[in-house]
Order: C-alpha cells, then sequence, then structure tokens
C-alpha cells in the first residue's frame, strides 16, 4: 500500500511509480445523490498519467458490491490511455470505498479536453440486512450501473498561483513565447464574461481584476472596457500568465474579448488560448 501523494487522499496499491502528484481536483459527481448506488470522481494529475479515484457507496441494505470498477469509454484512444484498474473488493451497505483506473496520457499529442463514457461493474451479493452476513450465493451475480460521463479538461493541468507583482512576472516572461488571439464572446455583462473565462482557464486572478468596477462609465463610443490578469502553473511546473481585455458594446449586445497568453513554450501558449473556442 503506497500513498498517491496528497494529503487526505486515499491510499492505493499502485502497480507503477508515477512520479509526485501534480494537483488534484475536486471530487465530481457521476451520479444522484438519491441513487442506488452514489459514484463520484478526484482527479489526481501527474506529469504523464491521470489517476481516476473513484468513490462508491452502496445504499441498498440487502446488498454487498464485490469487485467493483469503472469501465472507461472515450474518443481519444491516442492521447488517453486507459492502462490499469485497481478494484475495490467490496462496497457494503453505507461503507464507501474506492477505486481506481490509471490514464496515460501521450505526450506526443496536443493535450486537448475529453469525455468518457463511464460504467461501474460489479457483483452483486445478497447479505442479511441486519446482520450483513452473507445470504444465499456468495459469489453473486455480475451487474453493471451507467454512470454520467466523465470530463478531462484542459483547465484540470493547471495550478493557481498567486503572484507579488504580476507585471514584472509579465514583463520577465518577454514577448517571445507570447500567443495573441481575439473572439467574441456569448456572455452579456463584464461580470457574467470575467468569471466564465476564469472557471474555463482554472487560474488565479490577479491585482483584484476580478472584481468589475462598479458604477463604470462607458467611453465616448458608448463601450465599457475590463482588464483580466491571471497566473498559473501548468504540468511541468511551467508558468503561464494570461492578460485578458474586454470590450463590451452598449446595451451587452456584443462582447470582444482579446486574450495574450506568454509562457516558456509557444505550443503551451496557444493551447491556452485555444481553450476560449474550445
Amino acid at each position: 500500500i503506497r500513498d498517491i501523494g496528497v494529503t487526505g487522499v486515499q491510499t492505493c496499491a499502485l502497480p507503477i511509480s508515477l512520479g509526485r502528484v501534480f494537483r488534484s481536483t475536486p471530487a465530481v459527481a457521476l451520479t444522484e445523490n438519491e441513487t442506488e448506488y452514489v459514484v463520484n470522481c478526484t482527479k489526481h494529475i501527474f506529469l504523464n498519467h491521470i489517476v481516476l479515484q473513484f468513490q462508491v457507496n452502496n445504499t441498498i441494505p440487502e446488498q454487498q458490491l464485490v469487485d467493483v470498477k469503472v469501465d472507461l469509454e472515450g474518443s481519444n484512444d491516442e492521447l488517453f490511455i486507459p492502462s490499469k484498474s485497481i478494484e475495490a473488493s467490496e462496497v457494503k451497505y453505507e461503507d464507501p470505498a474506492f477505486c481506481y483506473t490509471i490514464i496515460e496520457r501521450n505526450l506526443e499529442e496536443t493535450l486537448s479536453s475529453e469525455s468518457f463514457r463511464c460504467n461501474l461493474l460489479f457483483r452483486v451479493v445478497e447479505v442479511d440486512p441486519s446482520t450483513g452476513e452473507v445470504d444465499g450465493d456468495p459469489t453473486g451475480f455480475e451487474e453493471e450501473y451507467q454512470l454520467e460521463d466523465l470530463h478531462i479538461e484542459v483547465s484540470d493541468f493547471m495550478s493557481k498561483i498567486s503572484l507579488g507583482n504580476f507585471r514584472v512576472s509579465w514583463d520577465g516572461l518577454g514577448e517571445e513565447n507570447e500567443v495573441k488571439e481575439r473572439f467574441q464572446l456569448p456572455q452579456k455583462t463584464l461580470e457574467e464574461g470575467v468569471s466564465a473565462i476564469i472557471k474555463l482557464l482554472g487560474m488565479q486572478p490577479c491585482d483584484g481584476t476580478q472584481q468589475i468596477k462598479q458604477n463604470q462609465s462607458a467611453g465616448k463610443d458608448g463601450k465599457l472596457t475590463h482588464d483580466l490578469r491571471l497566473s498559473g502553473v501548468f504540468v511541468g511546473n511551467k508558468q503561464v500568465l494570461v492578460w485578458c481585455k474586454y470590450v463590451l458594446s452598449e446595451g451587452g449586445n456584443q462582447m470582444i474579448f482579446t486574450i495574450k497568453v506568454r509562457s516558456p513554450e509557444q505550443a503551451l501558449s496557444q493551447l491556452v488560448a485555444d481553450c476560449i473556442q474550445g
């Protein structure tokens, strides 16, 4: 048994050495809370791998689940390759247990978002609800339970980091690997536009730029403007800085969004900028 490297994370027997975990995402629900089997997933991000930690809760007192795992089916098996499943040997009534899937990330492929169809696979063993003792065939019967799709996003590979002086760090990265793109956003207010980009990129707002000035006066052309500055570290400890400019037309009919991304690599800057249209 070995810890995969995150405080408070359940331990599991990993068949390969994955190195140090980069970050762990908040758990996402793959079922409703009122279903027979309640499942959520935490994504642990490593340099070359993702460990998916599934917490499974059995809410049926007459059942015990055996050899529990989650089967994944994605569309891009060249980028994300499920390489190993670690089953939960048993899941008793209201006693959550964990199973794991290890996904290998092909570093030769351009990183992109991916969705996986998920099915919970297990055997059901009937038990006496008053004692928990096996009641009937101890081998049980095979069962399958469909879960919600699991999404892996580019932002999962980004960690927030605060900066003391954004401008100094921005100038320090220089223009060599800068990428600049321009988009039209669907949001109708600056608050909505700022919130959407922060959530999409998974980065840390800097200099209080997540706040919109109240009672801001429009320019002579009737447009409202706002700057948003973000910082983060991409997996592999690569610094990423983003400088965004919003221009909202009078009446909120059109929001023009310009993003500039700086990082140590041109391809990484482009990857982050492409998240907006992805």
